[in-house]
């Protein structure tokens, strides 16, 4: 098997959806990024994504009032680490359960087949909202996603995010699959056939 490198980043767009019945079943939110999102993760397996925000409306504000309702925390359970390190549970006490979809870099610098993608179950952190000002700069507040393993597998079916785009690139070829988070786990890293119109 042939060596792939991902280095162009992905379409400027996150998607957020709503969970019902350990499912995404609706678009809450599409975010629109700058030029950089960092997807991070720490010893104890637990991702922190902070998307590069570019959205200053109070719109983005009402989305993070709903999200994170008056009296939410950081924990909505206590965060179980196994024995061998995983974590199991966490979450945004009081805040919104979401699924998460980060279109990542395509294959070979933009020319191979392949996107990769990461799909986690999340909550808003409550540090989201918080912004710099600078004369002459606009203002983008941050917003910070941090995953949480579901005790029961959830899916993304891809025809949920199907051909949402930034304006210039389609975030997804989406088909007939889906991507599941896993019992327990804090996300998934996978790669799929990139969209081409």
């Amino acid at each position: 098997m042939a060596e792939h490198t991902y280095t162009t980043g992905g379409p400027g767009v996150a998607v957020l959806l709503t969970i019902t019945s350990n499912a995404a079943a609706a678009v809450a939110k599409v975010l629109r990024l700058t030029n950089q999102t960092t997807v991070a993760r720490d010893g104890s397996g637990i991702w922190t994504v902070t998307p590069a925000n570019e959205e200053d409306s109070a719109e983005f504000y009402t989305f993070l009032e709903a999200a994170l309702p008056v009296g939410s925390s950081s924990v909505v359970e206590a965060t179980r680490v196994r024995e061998n390190g995983t974590s199991i549970g966490g979450g945004t006490s009081g805040g919104t359960q979401y699924m998460l979809a980060v279109a990542g870099p395509v294959e070979n610098n933009g020319a191979g087949a392949d996107r990769k993608i990461g799909v986690f179950c999340v909550t808003v952190d409550p540090s989201s909202g918080s912004w710099t000002q600078k004369a002459g700069d606009p203002t983008a507040p941050t917003i910070v996603l941090k995953s949480f393993a579901p005790s029961v597998a959830h899916t993304l079916g891809f025809a949920l995010v199907d051909a949402i785009s930034d304006g210039t690139n389609t975030l997804y070829e989406m088909g007939s699959g889906n991507i599941t988070v896993a019992a327990n786990s804090q996300g998934t890293v996978d790669f799929i056939t990139k969209y081409t119109a």
